[in-house]
């Protein structure tokens, strides 16, 4: 396997490969955009923003987005737009 991102070899290492291909791709806090290596690292840091204001905020919206995703709120309602012309 090679990393389509420095080119860097590893051979019959998946789980060594993976981990350095995240490194390329870290993971991001949506809330204040720290970064880490894996998500379990992520996780784990997001922990600190449980009670304030913007990770309750965060996790709304985060449900909202999941929710459309999976197709339990309902539809948005459609908007009809009229185009005046001016001679």
């Amino acid at each position: 396997m090679i990393c389509e991102f420095c080119n860097e070899e590893f051979i019959g290492k998946r789980g060594a490969f993976m981990k350095h291909v995240h490194s390329h791709t870290p993971e991001v806090c949506g809330i204040c955009d720290e970064r880490f290596v894996d998500r379990q690292s992520l996780r784990e840091h997001c922990k600190i923003h449980v009670g304030t204001a913007e990770g309750k905020m965060f996790m709304e919206c985060s449900q909202k987005a999941l929710d459309a995703k999976n197709g339990l709120l309902p539809p948005e309602p459609k908007v009809e737009y009229i185009y005046l012309v001016l001679r």
